[in-house]
């Protein structure tokens, strides 16, 4: 009802300016008439009284002249007629009113409250008199008086009036509309792109919640396209984590054959000790103990693996990073050993570093940037990655979503052959890669830098060409479901 509101104060305003400019002209008017008519009367009558008045003057004298013109007021309360010289007027006559007076021309004045009309005349002796016509005009102006309050509460009436008209018009045909446009508009403000708006009316207002059900149905097929745009791209992007995720296994498994042909070795070796012609009682135990700790060996060996290659179920839950990464270092150290790298751990002894986040991404994350790092160390011999943890106070850079605070940090150190600063804005490019061809497809990074965007991280790189890398991933503390972007739990 703003806009009515509005509508009815200008109208008003511009209503009540003509209105007042009107009523002025016309008090203005009806005075001008007022006067005109005072005006005409007053020199019909004293042309009539000089005409009249010369004659018994000359006959009878000027006092019996006086008389007749006594006795011409009676029964006109406001009219007063005197016969004088031109210097007697109360009122005093202008050198321009008595030189026309003295050509025998009527002369009238409005002064305050009064009408006054002087007409000459001469006596016997030529010598020049004055007829004094004056009537009050108070009961003119009273006249008009009335009439411009009778104009004014005509105005204000009519003004009245119109705002009523205005405002329930206005309430119906704008306030009512406006009101139905403004409700959907918040609901689609909201995301809810349902119940069109029904307005019967033909006008700007109905084309507008006809405009407006249209972009609604607009964005609802826009909205199902992006979902299921979105739905395929979270799949394919998550087949590709775990397509990686198969890479690195493979290479996993291929070092960790190695690595289990020692246990199978000495099972096969206690094995045979254990057919031979009647072993005692403590051999037999002795070598099933053996037998035994090997094959745990090997079996958490293989479930490390096998939980390793299985695609993310996307659980999110308080985990120690420090054991994270020693998890790591751990399925990773034979693949490792194999190209002459050693891994470390450089954390504090017993230390605990809980974070929110997914842990079998985070692992992916770790994998990804040590089995980079062993490639990058080679062919160099005995030398050494460096897996860290612990807190930080940081800033995030433009355009993460988080806020300055509190961050869990995963690092990896090398010496390797270092990045080019050329190739340093390229890392993260999907299929970006300095490896030969066969030895890498140019996701690795890429995936890393996925998962670490969708806990709301970051991941820092240093480097120096010839002096090796270090990859810094910035997590926060906690990251809520609603902050995360979820996908399948099952890759196809």
């Amino acid at each position: 009802m703003r806009v009515t509101a509005k509508l009815i104060a200008a109208v008003a305003t511009v209503l009540t300016g003509l209105m007042s400019a009107n009523a002025v002209l016309r008090v203005r008017r009806e005075t001008d008439i007022f006067l005109e008519d005072f005006g005409r009367d007053h020199r019909v009558l004293a042309r009539t009284l000089s005409s009249t008045l010369q004659a018994i003057a000359a006959h009878d004298g000027v006092a019996r002249a006086q008389t007749v013109l006594l006795a011409t007021e009676h029964g006109a309360p406001d009219l007063h007629l005197h016969i004088m010289r031109p210097e007697e007027t109360a009122l005093g006559l202008r050198s321009a009113e008595r030189a026309l007076l003295a050509r025998g021309r009527e002369v009238s004045r409005h002064e305050g409250d009064e009408f006054v009309t002087w007409a000459p005349f001469r006596l016997s002796d030529q010598s020049l008199r004055v007829i004094e016509v004056r009537e009050s005009t108070a009961g003119a102006r009273a006249y008009v008086r009335q009439s411009a309050i009778r104009n004014a509460w005509l105005a204000a009436a009519n003004v009245m009036g119109l705002a009523l008209t205005i405002g329930v018009l206005g309430w119906w045909l704008i306030g009512i509309p406006t009101h139905k446009l403004a409700q959907k508009a918040r609901r689609v403000g909201q995301g809810d792109l349902t119940g069109p708006l029904e307005l019967p009316q033909r006008d700007e207002l109905g084309d507008l919640a006809r405009a407006m059900n249209a972009m609604c149905d607009e964005l609802a097929q826009a909205r199902a396209t992006v979902s299921a745009k979105e739905e395929a791209r979270v799949v394919a992007l998550e087949q590709l984590r775990h397509a990686d995720r198969l890479v690195t296994f493979g290479q996993i498994a291929s070092s960790l054959a190695h690595e289990l042909g020692t246990p199978l070795n000495v099972v096969l070796g206690r094995a045979l000790l254990l057919t031979e012609d009647e072993p005692t009682r403590d051999e037999v135990a002795e070598h099933a103990g053996v037998i035994a700790a090997q094959t745990r060996r090997m079996a958490r060996h293989i479930r490390k693996l096998l939980d390793f290659s299985r695609a993310a179920s996307r659980r999110r839950a308080k985990v120690d990073l420090v054991s994270l990464a020693r998890e790591a270092v751990d399925l990773l150290s034979p693949l490792a050993a194999r190209g002459g790298v050693s891994l470390t751990l450089e954390a504090e002894a017993g230390a605990k570093l809980e974070a929110t986040l997914d842990a079998e991404q985070i692992q992916q994350v770790l994998a990804n940037l040590v089995v980079n790092a062993v490639h990058a160390s080679r062919p160099r011999q005995s030398v050494r990655v460096e897996v860290g943890a612990g807190w930080v106070e940081a800033t995030p850079p433009p355009g993460r979503h988080a806020a300055p605070g509190r961050f869990a940090t995963l690092s990896v150190r090398d010496a390797g052959r270092g990045i080019e600063g050329a190739h340093l804005e390229r890392i993260f490019d999907p299929f970006f890669t300095t490896k030969a061809e066969g030895e890498g497809t140019g996701l690795g990074l890429s995936v890393v830098d996925g998962i670490v965007r969708e806990h709301r991280g970051w991941v820092e790189v240093t480097s120096e060409p010839g002096r090796g890398a270090c990859f810094t991933v910035y997590l926060p503390e906690r990251v809520d479901d609603d902050t995360m972007i979820e996908t399948p739990s099952e890759a196809p």
